[in-house]
């Protein structure tokens, strides 16, 4: 069906109202999780690290798709998976566009489980195999379960789990019409994407 959205601004009190038709397609991030030593991948500021608890929005990924080939989102930092640098560990760091160091290939292992594989060199795959407390690239054994890989989906029900959380807010909640969509802290030229889910995990908006 439709929704009304009204977006009025904190300065000046600018207002905007569209109705908009509800979509299918929900947003989904994931948790990438190490068959080996079941630890978490996350973004640790300019490299990637891994923990058991996986309790905030640096350990949530976007799989951009690339004509399938995958650039690999954090959440919380808005930050690339990388090798830009052949530092010997998997960085995480603003992209660079276009650079093959900044894409991943995925490889099913054929029991549920993915490789990630670089662009860049197609024999180097992202593993722990030295248990450095970052996750690190080369060359694999292809039965080697430190490198292998579970996709693990969240989908996003709340603005608790947006990188703009402290910028967006909507009233009334609950709410089983229109609603109020107020933004804040953008300038004039920015483009906003946004999704809505209610508290079942369907998409409204």
């Amino acid at each position: 069906g439709q929704a009304t959205i009204t977006a009025t601004t904190q300065d000046g009190g600018f207002t905007a109202v569209s109705k908009i038709n509800v979509s299918n397609n929900p947003i989904v991030y994931y948790k990438i999780k190490n068959r080996w030593q079941s630890t978490y991948l996350y973004d640790a500021g300019d490299r990637v690290r891994y923990n058991l608890n996986a309790n905030n929005d640096t350990f949530l990924w976007n799989m951009e798709d690339i004509e399938g080939i995958k650039e690999i989102k954090n959440i919380a930092t808005g930050d690339y998976m990388n090798i830009e640098n052949l530092l010997g560990y998997v960085e995480c760091t603003p992209k660079v566009t276009d650079a093959k160091s900044f894409r991943w290939l995925q490889e099913a292992t054929g029991d549920g489980f993915i490789r990630l594989k670089s662009e860049l060199d197609t024999l180097e795959f992202i593993h722990v195999e030295n248990l450095q407390n970052q996750a690190e690239y080369g060359r694999i054994d292809a039965k080697w379960w430190r490198a292998m890989w579970e996709l693990e989906p969240v989908i996003v029900t709340s603005t608790s789990k947006l990188e703009l959380e402290n910028a967006a807010s909507i009233y009334p909640t609950p709410t089983k019409g229109d609603f109020n969509l107020s933004i804040s802290n953008f300038a004039p030229s920015d483009n906003i994407s946004i999704a809505i889910f209610n508290i079942t995990g369907q998409l409204v908006f």
